[in-house]
C-alpha cells in the first residue's frame, strides 16, 4: 500500500532497469502516481488506484515501457466520474473494475463519452458490464479505458431542467410534464410509450413558458384501440419553442380542437420542423397536426401520414389562427391534406411547397387573405378539390399561385373550387389536370372579382368541365385549356366572364382568341369548338 501527498509527489518512481512488482495498492489524493524513465521495463500486476470516491482496479498486467508520467490530470478517479487519457496513457488502455462511492441514484446506468466531449451515452454491454449497487457503491467492469460517469434510469414524470435521455420510458397515462422554461428534452433517440392504459400525453407543456425543445423523440401509443384525447405532444401556450426531429406513431380519438399527434393551443413562434408523423386515429377530423387558436408558428419539412387531416388549423373561442406558415411538408391524408376551417378569425396564413396526396381535399381553407404557393397536389376521390377556398367572415383577398394539381381516377373531380365566399381571389401561374366523368378544372360558385392569370387546365374524361362558373364574376387572362368535352360552362343569368389571350388546344389543332365576354348562361363545348 503506497499514500502519497503532495502535487509534484509519485507513489511509483521507476528509473532504469526492468523487473515485475505485484498487488500494489495506490492511495492518492492528489498527487502523481507513476513516473518512469525511457529505459523502464518493468510490468505491473494487480493493480489498484484509490481516490476518497472511486476505486480502479487494473488486474491484467500493465507494461510499463518507457517513459510516462501518470499523473491526475491523465488519470483522474473522482467523483462519479473516471477518466484516462488512453491515447497517451496506452499501457493502460485495458480491462478494469471501477467502483464509485457516494452514488444515490435509485437504478444506475453506466454512461461512456467515447469522444471525450461531454457527451454521455448508455455505455453499450460488449464494453461495461456486471454493474451492482451496494448500498452507495457503485461498481461495474469495462474493457477498455475512456471517460465513464453513473447516471440515473429515467422515467417518466415531471421535468423542470434540460434532459436527455438514457432508456426507453413507458407509461400507463403521461409520460412527461415539462414545468418550467428554457427545457430542452433531448430523447436521444430512445422510445416514449405512452397512454398503455389510460388517456394521456406523450410530452405536455400546459403553460405559457417559452424556450422548449423536444427532439430526437421516438414516442409512440400503438395501442389497438385508441385512447381518448392523447396526443403525442401537447403545448398550451407554449410560445418561442421548438418541436424537431421526432418520430410520432399514435393512436388517439377526440374532438376536432384537441385532436392530434402534435398538438399547439394558443401558441405563438413554435417551429414545428423535420418530425415524422403516422397517426392511424379514426375519424376525418383527426390530425397529424393541430394548430388551434395559435400565430406566427411554423411546419416545415415533416413527413406526415394522416388518417384524418395531415395540418389542422382551426379558430377557437380564445383566439384566432393567423399568420402560420405550412411550408416544405409531405403529406399523405386520407382525409384533407392541409384543413384550414370552423367560422372566423383565420387570417394570412401560408402553406406553401408542401407535397400532398389527399382522399378529401389537397387544401381546403375557410381563412381569408390565405396564399397557396408552389404546392403539389394529387387526389384520386375528392369532389371538394385539389385546393378549396370558402373564407369566412368576410372577403377571401387570398392568393393562389404555381400550384400543380393532379385529379385522377374518380368522379366529380374538382381542381380548383372557390365557394361563394372566395371573391377577390387571385389564380396565378397554377396547372390543373383532372381525369375524371363529370370533372372540372378550375370551378368558381358565385364568388366576385376572380381573377385567374397564366392558367393551364388539361382535362381527361366523359362530361367534364374546364371552367364552370355558376353565378360569378370573373377574369381569365393568358389561360390554356386542353380538353375533349367542355371547355367553358356558365350556368346562371347573372354569371359575368371576361377571357383575354386564351388557347383551346386539340390533339390537331390550336385556337386562340385575343378577346371575348361570357354574360349569362353558355356552354362552349368541344363539339361546338373543334
Amino acid at each position: 500500500v503506497v499514500s502519497t501527498r503532495g502535487a509534484t509527489s509519485y507513489g511509483l518512481s521507476l528509473v532504469a532497469g526492468s523487473g515485475q512488482i505485484n498487488n500494489t495498492i495506490f492511495n492518492n489524493n492528489e498527487s502523481g502516481w507513476i513516473t518512469s524513465d525511457s529505459s523502464t521495463n518493468y510490468t505491473l500486476s494487480n493493480t489498484t488506484f484509490v481516490t476518497p470516491n472511486a476505486t480502479v482496479i487494473f488486474r491484467p498486467k500493465l507494461n510499463v515501457s518507457g517513459a510516462f508520467t501518470v499523473t491526475r490530470a491523465k488519470f483522474n478517479p473522482g467523483f462519479n466520474r473516471v477518466f484516462l487519457n488512453s491515447s497517451n496513457l496506452t499501457f493502460m488502455n485495458t480491462s478494469a473494475q471501477i467502483t464509485f462511492r457516494g452514488i444515490t441514484v435509485a437504478t444506475p446506468r453506466v454512461t461512456v463519452d467515447f469522444e471525450d466531449d461531454g457527451t454521455f451515452v448508455t455505455c453499450p454491454s460488449n464494453v461495461c458490464s456486471s454493474i451492482s449497487l451496494v448500498g452507495t457503491n457503485a461498481t461495474f467492469n469495462v474493457t477498455h479505458f475512456t471517460n465513464y460517469t453513473i447516471q440515473d434510469t429515467t422515467a417518466c414524470g415531471q421535468i423542470s431542467t434540460s434532459t436527455t435521455l438514457l432508456n426507453d420510458v413507458n407509461s400507463s397515462g403521461t409520460c412527461f410534464n415539462i414545468t418550467a422554461g428554457s427545457v430542452t428534452l433531448d430523447c436521444a433517440g430512445y422510445t416514449i410509450n405512452y397512454s398503455q392504459s389510460t388517456s394521456g400525453v406523450g410530452v405536455a407543456v400546459d403553460a405559457a413558458f417559452s424556450g422548449i425543445t423536444i427532439k430526437n423523440c421516438t414516442i409512440v401509443n400503438t395501442l389497438s384501440s385508441p385512447k381518448t384525447e392523447s396526443p403525442a405532444i401537447r403545448f398550451l401556450g407554449a410560445f418561442s419553442s421548438t418541436i424537431q426531429n421526432n418520430t410520432i406513431r399514435i393512436n388517439t380519438t377526440g374532438d376536432i380542437y384537441t385532436l392530434g399527434g402534435i398538438v399547439l393551443h394558443g401558441s405563438t413562434g413554435v417551429t414545428v420542423t423535420r418530425n415524422v408523423i403516422d397517426t392511424y386515429t379514426p375519424g376525418p377530423s383527426s390530425s397529424a397536426i393541430l394548430l388551434n387558436g395559435t400565430s406566427s408558428n411554423t411546419v416545415t419539412y415533416n413527413s406526415i401520414l394522416a388518417s384524418g387531416v395531415g395540418v389542422h388549423l382551426v379558430w377557437s373561442v380564445d383566439s384566432g389562427t393567423t399568420s402560420n406558415v405550412v411550408s416544405h411538408n409531405n403529406i399523405v391524408a386520407h382525409g384533407t391534406g392541409i384543413g384550414i376551417w370552423n367560422d372566423l378569425d383565420l387570417v394570412g396564413d401560408t402553406y406553401q411547397n408542401n407535397t400532398i396526396v389527399a382522399d378529401v381535399a389537397g387544401i381546403s381553407s375557410y381563412g381569408q387573405q390565405v396564399t397557396i404557393d408552389g404546392n403539389r397536389i394529387a387526389s384520386s376521390t375528392s369532389s371538394t378539390g385539389g385546393i378549396y377556398l370558402n373564407p369566412q367572415g368576410g372577403a377571401s383577398g387570398s392568393t393562389v399561385t404555381n400550384n400543380y394539381i393532379n385529379m385522377s381516377g374518380g368522379s366529380s373531380l374538382v381542381g380548383i373550387n372557390l365557394a361563394s365566399t372566395a371573391s377577390n381571389t387571385y389564380l396565378g401561374q397554377n396547372t390543373v389536370l383532372v381525369n375524371s366523368t363529370g370533372g372540372s378544372g378550375v370551378y368558381v360558385d358565385t364568388a366576385e372579382n376572380v381573377s385567374s392569370v397564366d392558367t393551364n387546365i388539361t382535362m381527361f374524361g366523359a362530361d367534364t368541365f374546364a371552367i364552370q362558373l355558376s353565378s360569378a364574376k370573373a377574369r381569365f387572362n393568358n389561360t390554356l385549356i386542353s380538353t375533349n368535352s367542355t371547355w367553358i360552362r356558365t350556368s346562371f343569368s347573372t354569371s359575368r366572364a371576361n377571357f383575354s389571350n386564351t388557347t383551346f388546344i386539340r390533339p390537331n389543332a390550336t385556337a386562340r382568341f385575343a378577346s371575348f365576354n361570357i354574360s349569362g348562361t353558355a356552354s362552349v363545348s368541344a363539339s361546338r369548338l373543334a
